[in-house]
């Protein structure tokens, strides 16, 4: 019997990437939405003839989803996930069954998911599934900080979190100094770093997805910095310096080199992503600094001679 594979457009959505790990994709959107969708898929019956059907020559089938709203591709998971995305609850929402590939997934087949509704016929080999739709409301226990008019003043050390399962999605600051310098640390990746509007900060990081460390360039007071908790993860702690004025990056040097010395010397990941942020921002600042002092810990001394030395750039 010929297979044959159905294949759908989707439009690249004007929304910001977070993250892509194997099996998921998702997206923050650029404005502020209050209400979101929670979509949890509970259980799923995929028949032996759709594996047949779907099955490589050499491999089993492997099924999940995509989901849409429109044609805007919202997300991308294995069989059983729970989806958040920000749409409003019963907006036009597409749920697709694909048999998934590196490259290429094949579409088995789609349903629109439908107000009270849980039960779905996927095609007609018997396949179903029951998901449950709900309204969710990511910063729900965010405090007046989650909108751009509730921004707190941005201060020269803050130590905070956020949390998007525990409706702590978003935490805005302003920026109330011309030239301020911020670096950013959490204790967890994902976190989501953006000047959202008319701002004019430039934020930078390690350049990889994993990364835990930021730098942000504001040039003129009034601007915003919002920082977001990845989507469906659970409590980041984080903290940021700030320095202002024609010597910030002097002062900031300091300040990072002092975080430097509480990783441990084999944390080379943390030093790759640091120095990374140094040598674009502030690299003869740096230098200067490795050159001269002297210092009693190991960590320093190694990042020092072996990153900002020139020796790993």
């Amino acid at each position: 019997m010929a297979r044959f594979f159905l294949h759908i457009k989707l439009k690249l959505p004007a929304i910001i990437p977070v993250f892509i790990i194997p099996g998921f994709l998702f997206f923050h959107p650029r404005e502020d939405k209050e209400v979101w969708s929670k979509i949890s898929i509970n259980e799923v019956f995929i028949s032996k003839k759709t594996h047949e059907l779907f099955r490589d020559e050499n491999s089993p089938a492997e099924f999940g989803w995509h989901i849409t709203s429109g044609s805007v591709l919202m997300g991308r998971s294995s069989l059983y996930h729970t989806f958040f995305i920000p749409v409003k609850p019963y907006s036009p929402v597409n749920v697709i069954l694909v048999e998934r590939d590196i490259f290429v997934d094949d579409i088995v087949s789609s349903i629109t998911l439908k107000k009270y509704k849980k039960k779905y016929k996927l095609n007609n080999n018997n396949d179903f599934a029951i998901i449950e739709w709900e309204k969710f409301l990511p910063d729900s226990n965010s405090g007046s900080d989650y909108s751009s008019s509730g921004a707190s003043d941005l201060k020269n050390f803050i130590s905070d979190s956020v949390d998007f399962q525990n409706g702590d999605y978003t935490d805005y600051y302003r920026v109330n100094r011309d030239k301020t310098l911020v670096f950013i640390k959490s204790d967890k990746s994902g976190m989501n770093i953006t000047s959202p509007g008319d701002s004019a900060c430039s934020v930078i990081s390690s350049g990889n997805m994993n990364t835990k460390f930021f730098l942000a360039e504001c040039p003129v007071t009034e601007n915003l910095l919002r920082i977001r908790a990845s989507v469906g993860s659970g409590k980041i702690n984080y903290s940021l310096n700030a320095a202002e004025g024609v010597n910030r990056k002097n002062q900031m040097v300091p300040i990072i080199m002092d975080f430097i010395k509480t990783l441990s010397s084999d944390n080379f990941f943390a030093m790759d992503d640091i120095s990374n942020l140094l040598m674009q921002i502030m690299p003869e600042e740096s230098k200067n600094y490795c050159k001269n002092n002297t210092f009693s810990s190991k960590t320093l001394n190694i990042f020092c001679n072996d990153y900002i030395s020139g020796a790993k750039q």
